[in-house]
């Protein structure tokens, strides 16, 4: 009766360790290796970049990838976020990206730093003639790191750039502005694309201000005005005058 207790119990894990070798066998075969990229979330790069930063071995089965190590890669760039890497039966990758999007300039050491909204530096160069984003000025120049916040001395003046970026994005002006000075935060000022000087303050109110600095906008253009000051700085109503 023993005898055949064991003769049983050695069938069954004979057995199971088939099913497994089969199973793990079945999985690693040139079947499952990666073919498919299906890319998630709003990203300016594009699949073949993706796929590039990954450095992912596309002659590999994908339950041999190290999905951690890709991650990893990917994050290297500046520019995400953050990136989740899953694997769909039987050979797709799925790739969910948060990307950083490009929002002010900061002049640093050796030339402008591009800056997202949450003060990560995602690019340096020198010349920033293209950029139809907002230059922030009155800050001192300081030495930056690729993905890194700008270290910026004033903290006020940094709670100031991350403030006047989101004001601007929520009122949709973010393009249309050229410069904001912060040098004096009591006396923040900052001059559009179209050359009119806007005087806000101390910054108070900023995400009313900005809003009805819009419709001003809005309106000036629509009347051909393209200069003159716009002052904001009471809880009065706006006033513009020509000088």
């Amino acid at each position: 009766m023993e005898r055949i207790n064991i003769s049983k119990k050695n069938i069954v894990i004979g057995i199971f360790a088939f099913l497994i070798l089969t199973v793990f066998g079945y999985l690693f075969l040139p079947y499952f290796y990666f073919e498919n990229a299906i890319v998630l979330g709003e990203t300016s790069l594009s699949k073949k970049e993706i796929l590039e930063l990954s450095k992912i071995d596309k002659d590999n089965n994908i339950y041999k990838i190290s999905l951690k190590a890709a991650e990893g890669n990917i994050k290297s760039n500046p520019y995400i976020k953050d990136i989740k890497i899953k694997r769909k039966f039987p050979k797709t990758l799925i790739f969910s990206i948060k990307q950083r999007f490009e929002s002010a300039v900061i002049p640093v050491t050796g030339g402008y730093a591009i800056i997202d909204e949450e003060g990560v530096v995602l690019k340096i160069q020198t010349d920033v003639a293209s950029m139809q984003k907002p230059i922030i000025s009155g800050i001192k120049p300081v030495k930056v790191q690729l993905g890194k916040k700008i270290p910026i001395e004033n903290e006020e003046q940094f709670t100031a750039i991350l403030s006047m970026i989101s004001v601007s994005q929520n009122a949709r002006l973010l393009e249309s502005i050229s410069d904001i000075n912060l040098k004096n935060l009591e006396n923040i000022y900052m001059t559009t694309a179209n050359g009119i000087t806007v005087l806000l303050g101390d910054g108070t109110g900023l995400n009313d201000k900005m809003l009805r600095l819009n419709k001003i906008l809005v309106d000036l253009h629509t009347k051909g005005i393209h200069y003159g000051v716009i002052d904001m700085r009471y809880n009065s109503n706006p006033v513009y005058r020509e000088g």
